[in-house]
This record gives structure tokens, C-alpha cells and sequence, in this order.
């Protein structure tokens, strides 16, 4: 082991005879292992397309807020009281056609209406008009009302309609991110098998990491349709799991068979080749997998659905793709042997393409040695230029605008919008307890500067509510300062608490803001203790997490230009939103900062390698890169197409997603990973490996012993 040259990923901390042993197992049960992998298969495959049944919409709500325990309150004191709405909008406001393609909606299920029936409003600015209907459900539970609820109207010929309201907004939402889904499966796979098929050059070798993705993918939806049985899972975990799986469980394939066909070119047979690949490439990707799985667990921290649900699918489909990357992969590459060779893409050769691409990774790498300066000032203001806009973020909670114009709940919304006042249609409501004043306090709240009037007060046995109308818009920050106003009244908790839409949403960017800070420290100092036990210094790890907060920086950079400030508005489909959705940052920062580790581990390894065996920290550089630039660059790009396929997605919050993860990925792997990473650790020398730095190395020249692999 000792005299043996390890391969780029390698992680000394993890006991090489471990993983050995273990490609050692699988090889020799290769048929085995397959077997119960197809069988695993079999068992979920059939589970994952009805995921999407059991899975909630939304989860943009803090259940612990004020805000909802406020509404739980109201809803057992005033049962009456209705806990979603409907609203049928018809944008040429004809009254008489309007009433006639209500009126099948009077006996629906779970509506509640007035004596009266519903009531028709008319734009006094245009002519439209709308109708609410109450219902006595959650809007979790309305959705799966609103194709009945649409189907039962009945316009007349020519006379156009619209639902919308909280329930056929995530309705919607789930339809579109369904197709999202395929249409991006549809684009990213080719893709990536493009990919793949240059980086090997064969049909079976290339074939192979989207085979184990693949099986990784279903069996992860497979698990998550049984977990959504016992906890409520968000729609974007889908996305999440497809994305993650296709893009690291590729990745982790595409590590390992490159590895074995580097065994089998240097005349090791099948077992040796299969144990090797384990024993090297298997330790990469357990670690790898650790490093991911720390940085997805940073959003357990918010207690949020949508965070918790995303979390989990990540995890999960991480979890699954190392497993099957080091047990049913070498299983496979074992069955396989030298066949994995077969069918080749490519007129050249397979060692003149790798010489060709070494020779250009040395040329970079000395050139950078060269000057290295030159290259931090230039990456720095390249990743400062994309970061710029950053400064002007906004975030907001999404609302129907995620959604294309040509969804009849966003058109709704808009004739809402433009057409009618927002704060009628979503008052603030203030949940009184028992034996509290009502008249002094309806005095109080009226006072509060931005409310416009009070509503409607509800007087029940156990507790009262009053409802408010805001003089500004609900949706903006000048309505959520109303409600921090109210809340600072006398007798706030004690005696009310405030909920609607308005205070909802406020609870939830409150509650984002307040716990990012210790997700984030959890996060940081999690990946600086891992890195720190993998390359034994202490400088290492605090630079990697800055390399990898400037992509971060970079990439949510360009996102607030493209989706705040509208530009590629015409490339990308989309409409300006004029913020960016609270969760994309807290999504993007932590799945980010797991994924680029592995670029770091993969290329720090072999450098740590070359240094501890006697290299100048220069020259151990130059190894390091040039060992890990082929192989990086193609894990990368196939992330980035990937994440670039799901930029094709209707729901906007899917394409920020892909897009900022595409983009932070190929400005880690290119700018940063083969640019900034070893032009600083050119210019910092030996402190690189402080505090053993080149103690280690003379110790081990002058007792003939690497006194760290006493650790191992």
C-alpha cells in the first residue's frame, strides 16, 4: 500500500484496507450484489411515479409561527370561519354571465357561503369582476378540490373565466413542476450522456454512470413515496432528488470507472482492477458523499417543509448514489472486465486523447505557477463583477408569479392585482383571547398607521377575531411593517395574536433570517473539521471554505440579475420577478457548498499526495492539478448541463434553481477550482500544511517513516 501511488480523491484518514476489503467482497459476490440491487429496484420502481400523489404543495408557511398558531386558534374558536378561498375571475366582468357560470359552485363540497350566495365584485378601474368562495379545508387539502371546482363552471360560449387563490396556485404549481420534471429529464440525460460519451470514448464505459444515476434516482423516489407516508414532503422534492441524483450519482459513477479503466490499462486483471477502484475511488466518493450530506443538512435547521422536504430528497438521493457507487457499480465494472471497453465512440486513441489533455492541464498549471498573482487579481474581479449584484437583493416568498402567464391561477392573480385591491381580498386578523376588551382594542388597531379600516369583527365563546384592511399593498414590506406595528401594541401575546397572509409570510422570512446564521455556522465549521482530519492543516480548510463562498457569491450574483432585474428574460421564458425566492439562497449556499467539496477533496488529495511524498508544495501543485483537471472539468459539466436542462421549467423557482447551480458549479470547476484554488496555494508555500507543513516530509526522509500515516 505504502509504495503504491494513490489516485486523485484519495482521503487518508479513511483506512485504505477498509475500502479494499470491501471491493474485495463485492467483487467476489459480484452476482450477488447485482441481484439484490435489481431486486431493491424492482421493489421501488413501481413506488416512484406515485410520488407525486402523496407529496404537499407549498410548505412556504413556519408552523410554529405566531401566524399559524394564531389561525389553528381561530379555526377551533370560530369554526364557522372559512380557512382557504377560491376565486372564479372573469376578466370582461359581464355580471349576468358571470352569476350563470357560478352557479353549479353553490352545493360544491366544502364551500361556505352567505345566506345570499356568493358575492360579485366589480372593478371600479376596468371591467372585471370576481366571485370568493370560502371553504371550510386548508388550502393543502382545497387543492385537491380545484380540477372538480373548475370543471363544474359553466360559462357561456365565449365568455372567459379564471380560478385562482392560495389552493389553485399550488395546484398549478404541482401540474407544472410534474412537467417540468420530464422536460428536463428529457433534455439533461442526453445531455449528459453526451458528456459522458466524449470523457470515455466508448458506448458501455459512457453508459454505465447514467445506468447506476439511474437506478439511484428510482430507487431514492421509491424511498421517499414510502417516507412521505409518515412525514409531509414538499413537491420541489422531486426536482431536488432528479437533479442531485442525476448530477452526484453520475458524478461518483464517472470517478470509479475511470479509475478502473485506468487498473485494467496497467495490466492488472479484473479483481485487482475492481479492489483498486474500491480501495481509491470508493474512499473519494464515501467522503464526497459525507461532505454533501453535511452541507444538504444545514437546511434541517430552519424547521421549514419546504427546506426540511428538499433536505431530505438530497440526502437521501446522495446517501443512495455513493452506496451504489461502491457496491452495485464495482459489481457491474466486475462482470464487465475488459468489455468495458467495447463499442467505441471515438477514432483516437484513448492514451494520445489523455496525454494531450495532460500536456494542456501542465501548460495551464506552470502558468499559473508562474504568475500567480496576475490570475488571483484577474479571478477576483471576474467573481466580483458576477457577485456585484448581490448588493441589491431582495427576497420575497413566492407567490402566483412563479407560475407562466398561460396558468389561469397566475392570470387571475394579475387581474386581482391590477384590477381590485389585494388588501381587501387579504386582511390582516387579529385572533383575540377570552376576557379581552374588544372595543378599546378595535380603537388601538384602527390607529395603527397603515391600516385602512377595520373589516369585520367575529365574536365567539372562546375568542374573538377582527379583520383589518391595509392602506398599502399586503405583499410588500411597507404591509409586513403593519403588522410589526400591531404586534408591538400593548397586550400583544397575552391578550391577540396576528395572522393572515401578510403575518404568515413575515414569520417565514423572519424565520429564515433568524436561523441562517447557526445553519450556516453548522455548515462551515462541520466541512472545516472534515477537511481539517483529511489533510492534517489547519489553512487548507479555512480557504476552501472561501473558494467556496466566492462561487456562491458569483452564482446568486447572476441569479439577482436574471430574476430580479429581468435580464435573458427573452433566453429564459420568463417575466421579471423583482426579487428572488426566500429559499433559493438557503438551497443553492448548502448544496453548493457539499457538491464543491468534492472538486476540493478530489484535487487537494492528490496534491497533499505529492507534497507528503517528498514534492515541493509548486511542483505538488502542478501534480495536483494536472492529475484532477480532466476529471473534475467532466463531473462538473455534467452537473452544469444537468442543472442547465431544468432551466427549461415553467415554475420559476425550478429554473433558479438550475440555473444557480449550474452556474456555481462551472465557476467552481473552472474560475475558482483550476484558476484561484492553486494560484493561492502558490503564493502561500508551505503554510498551505501548517501546522506539520514540511516537518512531516523531513521527518519522513530522515527516519524513513511519514510520521502522519501513524494516524491512519
Amino acid at each position: 500500500m505504502h509504495g503504491r501511488r494513490e489516485a486523485a480523491g484519495t482521503v487518508h484518514p479513511v483506512p485504505a484496507q477498509r475500502f479494499a476489503s470491501l471491493g474485495r467482497w463485492v467483487y467476489r459476490r459480484r452476482r450477488l450484489v447485482v441481484g439484490l440491487w435489481l431486486a431493491a429496484v424492482i421493489g421501488l420502481v413501481p413506488l416512484a411515479p406515485r410520488l407525486q400523489g402523496v407529496l404537499a404543495s407549498g410548505g412556504f408557511v413556519a408552523q410554529d409561527s405566531e401566524a399559524v398558531q394564531a389561525g389553528n386558534m381561530l379555526y377551533r374558536w370560530l369554526p364557522q370561519r372559512p380557512r382557504s378561498e377560491l376565486i372564479v375571475v372573469a376578466p370582461d366582468g359581464d355580471v349576468a354571465d358571470l352569476r350563470r357560470t357560478i352557479a353549479p359552485l353553490a352545493r360544491f363540497p366544502h364551500v361556505v357561503l352567505p345566506p345570499g350566495g356568493p358575492r360579485i365584485v366589480r372593478s371600479r378601474r376596468g371591467p372585471a369582476a370576481y366571485a370568493a368562495f370560502p371553504l371550510d379545508v386548508d388550502p393543502d387539502t382545497a387543492r385537491a378540490y380545484v380540477e372538480r371546482f373548475r370543471a363544474a363552471l359553466r360559462p357561456p360560449p365565449g365568455f372567459a373565466v379564471d380560478v385562482t387563490g392560495p389552493p389553485a396556485v399550488f395546484e398549478d404549481i404541482q401540474l407544472a413542476t410534474s412537467a417540468d420534471l420530464r422536460r428536463a429529464e428529457s433534455i439533461g440525460i442526453p445531455a449528459a450522456l453526451l458528456v459522458l460519451a466524449l470523457a470515455f470514448g466508448t458506448a458501455v464505459a459512457a453508459a454505465i454512470p447514467l445506468v447506476v444515476g439511474g437506478v439511484a434516482v428510482l430507487a431514492t423516489l421509491g424511498l421517499l413515496w414510502m417516507l412521505a407516508h409518515q412525514v409531509p414532503l414538499s413537491i420541489f422534492v422531486l426536482n431536488i432528488a432528479t437533479m442531485l441524483g442525476l448530477g452526484v450519482g453520475v458524478d461518483y459513477a464517472l470517478l470509479a470507472v475511470s479509475r478502473f479503466r485506468e487498473e485494467l490499462g496497467a495490466g492488472h486483471d479484473v479483481e485487482q482492477s475492481v479492489v483498486r477502484t474500491v480501495e481509491t475511488a470508493g474512499r473519494a466518493i464515501a467522503f464526497s458523499g459525507l461532505a454533501v450530506l453535511i452541507g444538504l443538512s444545514g437546511m434541517w435547521a430552519f424547521g421549514l417543509r419546504v427546506l426540511s422536504s428538499i433536505a431530505a430528497g438530497g440526502t437521501l438521493v446522495v446517501a443512495v448514489s455513493a452506496f451504489a457507487a461502491v457496491t452495485l457499480l464495482p459489481a457491474i465494472l466486475g462482470m464487465l472486465g475488459p468489455r468495458v471497453e467495447r463499442a467505441p465512440l471515438l477514432r483516437r486513441r484513448r492514451g494520445r486523447d489523455r496525454s494531450g489533455s495532460s500536456r494542456g492541464w501542465e501548460r495551464l498549471a506552470r502558468a499559473v505557477m508562474a504568475r500567480p498573482w496576475t490570475f488571483i487579481v484577474a479571478t477576483l474581479v471576474v467573481v466580483g463583477v458576477l457577485a456585484a449584484p448581490v448588493v441589491s437583493a431582495t427576497i420575497n416568498v413566492a407567490r402566483a408569479d412563479v407560475l407562466p402567464p398561460r396558468f389561469g391561477s397566475r392570470q387571475g392573480e394579475q387581474i386581482l392585482d391590477r384590477e381590485f385591491s389585494q388588501a381587501a381580498l387579504n386582511p390582516i386578523t387579529v385572533a383575540v383571547k377570552p376576557g379581552t376588551d374588544l372595543p378599546p382594542l378595535v380603537r388601538r388597531l384602527a390607529a395603527v398607521p397603515g391600516v385602512a379600516r377595520v373589516a369585520r369583527v367575529q365574536r365567539g365563546p372562546r375568542g374573538s377575531a377582527i379583520d383589518l384592511v391595509l392602506a398599502v399593498s399586503p405583499f410588500t414590506d411597507a404591509g409586513r411593517q403593519v403588522v410589526d406595528r400591531i404586534r408591538a401594541l400593548p397586550g400583544h401575546g397575552p391578550r391577540f395574536l396576528v395572522t393572515g397572509e401578510t403575518a404568515g409570510e413575515l414569520d417565514f422570512l423572519a424565520q429564515i433570517e433568524g436561523r441562517a446564521p447557526w445553519a450556516a455556522a453548522f455548515v462551515v465549521l462541520a466541512s472545516y473539521l472534515v477537511l481539517a482530519l483529511a489533510f492534517r492543516s489547519l489553512l487548507l480548510p479555512l480557504k476552501a471554505i472561501v473558494m467556496n463562498s466566492l462561487s456562491i457569491a458569483g452564482a446568486f450574483g447572476v441569479l439577482v440579475w436574471v430574476f430580479q432585474d429581468g435580464h435573458l428574460d427573452g433566453v429564459l421564458g420568463l417575466t421579471r420577478l423583482g426579487y428572488i425566492e426566500s429559499t433559493m439562497p438557503v438551497v443553492i449556499v448548502c448544496t453548493l457548498f457539499g457538491v464543491s467539496m468534492d472538486y476540493e477533496v478530489f484535487m487537494l488529495s492528490r496534491i497533499a499526495e505529492a507534497y507528503r511524498g517528498g514534492a515541493s508544495n509548486r511542483d505538488a501543485v502542478v501534480t495536483g492539478l494536472v492529475a484532477t483537471g480532466r476529471i473534475i472539468t467532466s463531473a462538473a459539466s455534467i452537473l452544469v448541463v444537468v442543472g442547465l436542462s431544468f432551466t427549461t421549467a415553467d415554475v420559476v423557482i425550478v429554473k433558479e434553481l438550475g440555473l444557480g447551480l449550474a452556474i456555481a458549479i462551472g465557476l467552481d470547476a473552472t474560475l475558482i477550482r483550476s484558476l484561484l484554488v492553486p494560484a493561492t496555494m502558490r503564493v502561500l508555500g508551505d503554510w498551505n500544511w501548517w501546522p506539520s507543513g514540511r516537518r512531516a516530509r523531513l521527518a519522513r526522509d530522515r527516519l524513513g517513516v511519514d510520521p502522519a500515516r501513524r494516524l491512519l
